[in-house]
């Protein structure tokens, strides 16, 4: 999914429109671009990937519930504040290395386990408060 959303926006047409829309929403108006309908198809593109990272979240979770989300969302917080807000690959790193040190901590240091990714993501906002691949 991230290589393929990667593509989407880095290397299509539709990619380059969103990205040029999202940028300067008056010139992309004045160039003939219908903005409003792009962000609702946006939008649409943003809810169907949200349902199918729900999806693929139900046997992380274990049960199939509308307050399901609340165990990821710390997560997912965590890895945009580590990433950077706005970049596609900022979030990908910063959900590798959310990913790893949950895995090292529940193996190695159970205990620790949630003192691990909130202390990277506090030494992340000391260190470089706008994340790694911050966009602007």
């Amino acid at each position: 999914m991230a290589i393929g959303l990667y593509g989407l926006l880095e290397k299509t047409w539709w990619g380059r429109i969103v990205r040029a829309s999202a940028s300067d929403r008056e010139m992309a108006l004045s160039i003939g671009i219908n903005v409003p309908q792009l962000y609702t198809g946006v939008f649409m593109f943003g809810a169907w990937l949200s349902a199918v990272g729900g999806a693929l979240a139900v046997p992380y979770v274990g049960l199939l519930t509308t307050g399901m989300g609340e165990a990821i969302i710390i997560s997912a917080f965590i890895v945009v504040v580590i990433g950077g807000l706005g970049s596609l690959k900022g979030a990908f790193l910063g959900s590798l290395i959310v990913g790893l040190l949950s895995s090292f901590g529940t193996r190695f240091m159970p205990m620790l386990d949630m003192f691990l990714t909130f202390g990277l993501m506090a030494a992340v906002l000391l260190w470089r408060p706008q994340g790694f691949f911050a966009e602007g």
